[in-house]
């Protein structure tokens, strides 16, 4: 790895801030553990194969890619490719690192509003 640890570490906390919001809202919304299950596997499988975990997004038809951008994933995805491979500073994830941001405050917040709708 060339990047920083600490770079590593902002990124994985602010998307998993937001993928705790989404888990929240998918579990204020389901019924029982099963739904709940099933629920998260229809958001999780599609994200990772549409967000270019395992493959580069720029071979990736323009479909896929459109919705890629529509998923945080992607945007970790990024900032943690070009952390660890490229070796970059601050500056060149910050694009990503923002829109992280607003997802996060986005699914933390829905989450935290359906939860406490439902108790």
């Amino acid at each position: 790895m060339n990047g920083s640890w600490l770079l590593v570490a902002l990124v994985l906390i602010i998307f998993t801030f937001g993928a705790v919001g989404l888990g929240m809202a998918i579990s204020a919304v389901s019924e029982d553990m099963i739904s709940f299950q099933a629920i998260s596997m229809l958001v999780g499988f599609p994200s990772m194969f549409a967000t270019g975990v395992f493959y580069p997004l720029g071979s990736a038809p323009d479909w896929m890619r459109w919705i890629a951008y529509m998923v945080p994933l992607t945007y970790a995805n990024d900032a943690m490719r070009t952390i660890m491979i490229k070796g970059q500073s601050l500056a060149f994830i910050a694009n990503d690192l923002i829109i992280l941001i607003f997802f996060a405050i986005f699914y933390f917040a829905l989450g935290v509003y359906l939860f406490r709708r439902e108790v």
